[in-house]
């Protein structure tokens, strides 16, 4: 049987990915910060036993929260696939329908769920493309995070992937929030630290 996609539905999902998005951006510009003042130091950042600390939450920080938004499980209720085949295979309420016909004559925004359709294709194979990085992070998350076996071999995840992964998010974000609802995601000022004296020193 159909389920039926509301626009309220869309509005909460998009406003709790929108957190998640916030979250990963900037921890993923202060990973790169770390890691930049470490290599201008001529060290290793393991030398520095905050700065190893700090690293490491934020790759927790960034497997966590990028699972939520990249492995399929039921379990992970804000996963992409899990909005595309809402946006693909739901019928859309009166409501939905209806905000998609005033998009009309507003650049980039899409009029009819056809369109929407076709946006979500493309950025599956967005995610297609990545999947092994993904099935890595998934193992990180569940070996690593959630069971800590000794002597396990785990898969590496570079920052550079990470960051990767979270400018994949805010392009499916604002493709998706963007093309129906006209609201994109910009990064806030202040959630980051870009002037901070302990990158500095």
């Amino acid at each position: 049987m159909t389920e039926t996609l509301t626009i309220a539905e869309l509005q909460t999902w998009f406003g709790d990915t929108e957190s998640i998005i916030s979250d990963v951006s900037a921890s993923v510009r202060n990973l790169k910060r770390i890691e930049a003042a470490a290599n201008r130091k001529k060290r290793p950042a393991t030398e520095d036993a905050f700065g190893t600390y700090l690293s490491k939450h934020i790759r927790f920080t960034l497997v966590v929260q990028l699972c939520k938004l990249f492995v399929n499980k039921d379990t992970e209720r804000r996963n992409f696939r899990k909005l595309f085949n809402r946006l693909k295979y739901d019928k859309y309420n009166n409501r939905l329908k209806q905000r998609l016909k005033e998009n009309k004559g507003k650049a980039g925004l899409a009029t009819q769920k056809a369109a929407v359709i076709r946006m979500v294709n493309d950025l599956d194979q967005e995610l297609e493309k990545r999947g092994d990085l993904i099935h890595r992070l998934r193992t990180l998350r569940d070996r690593l995070y959630a069971h800590s076996d000794p002597g396990q071999v785990l898969p590496e995840v570079t920052v550079d992937e990470l960051d990767d992964l979270v400018q994949l998010a805010v392009t499916i974000y604002n493709e998706t929030s963007g093309r129906i609802f006209g609201h994109l995601f910009v990064p806030r000022k202040g959630e980051d630290w870009e002037n901070d004296p302990l990158l500095k020193g």
